[in-house]
C-alpha cells in the first residue's frame, strides 16, 4: 500500500451525507479541492489490471460529481507524478458517501503508459524513439472546423447528420451536466478529529446574572495536547493585554501579583478554572475544571514599545489537568519541539485549530457566526524569517504559501505541527494574525505570529515534566506527584473583583428571588466572544509586512 494525494479535482462541492437530500447546484462547481487517499489491495488478481481502489484512510472525504478524470498524483524522485485518473466513487451510493465503505477507483496511468507514449510522445526513458523516431509534427490548419449548434445524430439509415451551425447568441444556453460517473471531493477543508486527535477546543465561560436572568459569554481557544495532563495554549485567552506593560489582569478575575512565581502566573482561581472546558469538538467535553493555568512569564512587566508591543510579550501557557486524560485514536498528544530548526525558513506546518470561518474577505460584511466555531479546520502553512534578529527570539512568523487561507477567531492557542522523526511535534502555538485587517485577510500580506515552542522547551520540561532526551532527571528525578484532594473547591457564582481599597470580593451565591426563577430555559441567554483580544485595535508591526491583530 502507498499514500498518494488526489489533486487537481475540478468539483461540486456535497451539501450534505445524506444523499436524498442532496440539492441540484452548481455552486462549489470549478472550485479546486483536494484530498488525501490511501491506495487498497490491486484489482489485478480480480482480473481488472486497468484500475486500482483507493480511499481517505479516515473514510470523511470522497470525490464526487465533477471530479471524474482527476488526478491523483504523488511526489516520486521529487517529480509530482499522476498515478491514477479518477474513473467511479461511492459518492452517490445512500450510506457510503463517507464511512468505512465509502472509495474511489482510478484508472491506472502506469497500465496505460505505453499508450501514452505512442499516442502523445510523452514517454519514459528509452521509449520515445521506440515509437516516434524522426516524428515531425504536421503543420497545422489556419482556422479550424466551425462548431456546429447542436451535438451530431445518425438517422434512420444510419448517417452521422451533423448539428446545424446558428451563430445567434439568443441560440445558446447553457447547462451543466455533473457526468456519467459523478464525483467531487466533500468536505474537504474541515476535518475529522481523528486527522488531529492532539488537538482541543478550550472553552471558557464568564456567568452573569441579573436579577432573574443568567447569561453565559464564552471566549474560544485551541490547544494542543502535549501529555495526559498537560495542554499548550495562548496567554491572552485567559489574559487582559495592556500596551504600556504587557499583561495587566485576567478576563474573568483579579490578577494577584503577590501570587507570581519568579515571572510566571498560575491561575488557581476557582471560578476562572471550574468555568473551563477542555472539548474534543462543540458538543464532545473530555475534561473540565483543570488544576492550573500557567502563564509563562505572565508576571514580567515591560516597558513597551506601542509599535511592537504584542511581540515583546509572552503570549504562551500550559494547562495543567487534574485527571489525565484518556488516549484513545480520538485523544492523543503531540511531541515538544526543542530546537528552532524545526521552523527554519521555508519549513512547512501543518496547523489544526477550532477557529471561527468568516463567510467573506471583507471584514466590513462579517457576519457574527459562532456556528463554526468548534469545527476543527486544518491549514498548510510555511515558515517565514526568524524574528531572532530582531530581538524576539520567542516568535516565528508563517503564512499559507498560497495566501487563500489563515486562522481566525478561536484559531488562538492551537499548535502548527510537523512529521519530526516520525513523531507529530507542536512547533508553534498561534498567538496573532491578520485575518481581522481589511485588506489582509487573505492575499501577500496575510499572515499569523506564533509562539515558538522549541524557545519554550526547557520551561516546558521544568513545568510538566514532558522533556527531551536526557533533560527529565536534570529537574524531576525522584518526583512524585503529590496526592490530589478528594474534592475541588465549590465554584464561585461570579468572577472576583476588588473593592475600592484594593480587597479581593468573591461574589456569594444569589438568592433567588422566588419560585419562578428555577432553571427555566426562557431565563437564559447566551453569547458567544471569539476571542480575549477581540476588541483591541490593530498594531503595525514594522520588522516584516504584516500588520498584526491578537485573535482568541
Amino acid at each position: 500500500m502507498w499514500q498518494i494525494a488526489a489533486e487537481l479535482t475540478y468539483s461540486t462541492l456535497a451539501n450534505t451525507t445524506d444523499i436524498s437530500l442532496d440539492k441540484s447546484s452548481a455552486e462549489g462547481a470549478g472550485v479546486l479541492r483536494h484530498e488525501t487517499i490511501m491506495c487498497a489491495g490491486s484489482m489485478k488478481s480480480a482480473g481488472v489490471p486497468q484500475f486500482f481502489v483507493a480511499a481517505d484512510p479516515y473514510h470523511k472525504t470522497v470525490a464526487c460529481s465533477g471530479d471524474s478524470g482527476g488526478g491523483a498524483v504523488a511526489k516520486i524522485n521529487q517529480r509530482t507524478t499522476v498515478v491514477g485518473v479518477l474513473s467511479q466513487t461511492t459518492c452517490d451510493m445512500q450510506g457510503r458517501r463517507i464511512g468505512p465503505e465509502s472509495g474511489e477507483i482510478y484508472a491506472s496511468v502506469a497500465y496505460y503508459s505505453t499508450l501514452v507514449c505512442q499516442m502523445t510522445g510523452v514517454c519514459g526513458s528509452g521509449e520515445y524513439d521506440k515509437y516516434h523516431e524522426g516524428y515531425g509534427r504536421k503543420s497545422q490548419l489556419a482556422t479550424r472546423p466551425p462548431v456546429p449548434g447542436r451535438p451530431a445524430t445518425q438517422d434512420s439509415n444510419g448517417n452521422i447528420v451533423n448539428g446545424d451551425s446558428n451563430d445567434s447568441s439568443d441560440f445558446f444556453g447553457w447547462e451543466l451536466v455533473d457526468g456519467a460517473m459523478q464525483a467531487k471531493v466533500y468536505n474537504g477543508r474541515e476535518v475529522e478529529r481523528l486527522e488531529a486527535p492532539w488537538t482541543v477546543l478550550l472553552k471558557m465561560e464568564n456567568v452573569n446574572i441579573t436579577g432573574n436572568l443568567r447569561t453565559v459569554s464564552s471566549t474560544m481557544c485551541s490547544g494542543t495536547v502535549i501529555s495526559p495532563r498537560h495542554i499548550l495554549t495562548s496567554t491572552h485567552c485567559f489574559a487582559l493585554f495592556d500596551e504600556k506593560i504587557g499583561w495587566s489582569g485576567l478576563k474573568d478575575g483579579v490578577l494577584e501579583w503577590d501570587k507570581c512565581e519568579k515571572d510566571h502566573y498560575h491561575i488557581t482561581d476557582p471560578y476562572i478554572l471550574g468555568n473551563t472546558y477542555i472539548m474534543g469538538d462543540d458538543a464532545e467535553q473530555l475534561d473540565k475544571y483543570p488544576e492550573k493555568v500557567t502563564l509563562v512569564n505572565g508576571c514580567q512587566l515591560k516597558n513597551m514599545r506601542k509599535d511592537i508591543a504584542m511581540l515583546q510579550i509572552d503570549d504562551f501557557a500550559i494547562v495543567h489537568l487534574f485527571t489525565e486524560l484518556s488516549f484513545s485514536d480520538r485523544v492523543q498528544q503531540a511531541c515538544v519541539s526543542n530546537t528552532q530548526a524545526d521552523h527554519k525558513l521555508e519549513m512547512t506546518l501543518d496547523y489544526y485549530g477550532f477557529g471561527t470561518k468568516p463567510n467573506t474577505t471583507d471584514i466590513t460584511l462579517d457576519k457574527p457566526s459562532p456556528r463554526s466555531t468548534g469545527v476543527l479546520r486544518h491549514e498548510t502553512i510555511m515558515c517565514a524569517k526568524s524574528m531572532k534578529s530582531a530581538g524576539i527570539p520567542h516568535f516565528f512568523i508563517a503564512a499559507d504559501p498560497n495566501h487563500t487561507t489563515i486562522a481566525c477567531s478561536g484559531d488562538s492557542g492551537g499548535g502548527a505541527v510537523a512529521k519530526i522523526n516520525q513523531r507529530t511535534t507542536v512547533v508553534g502555538v498561534l498567538s496573532q494574525t491578520t485575518c481581522d485587517i481589511q485588506g489582509k485577510r487573505i492575499g501577500p500580506e496575510s499572515a499569523e505570529v506564533y509562539a515558538s515552542v522549541a524557545y519554550y522547551s526547557t520551561l516546558v520540561c521544568q513545568m510538566t515534566g514532558v522533556c527531551g532526551s536526557g533533560e527529565y532527571d536534570k529537574y524531576h528525578q525522584g518526583y512524585v506527584r503529590k496526592s490530589q484532594p478528594a474534592t475541588r473547591p465549590p465554584v464561585p457564582p461570579g468572577p472576583a473583583t476588588r473593592d475600592s481599597n484594593g480587597n479581593i470580593v468573591i461574589p456569594d451565591k444569589p438568592k433567588i428571588q422566588n419560585d419562578d426563577s428555577k432553571e427555566s430555559s426562557d431565563l437564559f441567554g447566551w453569547a458567544l466572544v471569539n476571542g480575549a483580544m477581540q476588541g483591541f485595535s490593530a498594531l503595525v508591526f514594522q520588522f516584516m509586512i504584516c500588520i498584526l491583530i491578537v485573535l482568541g
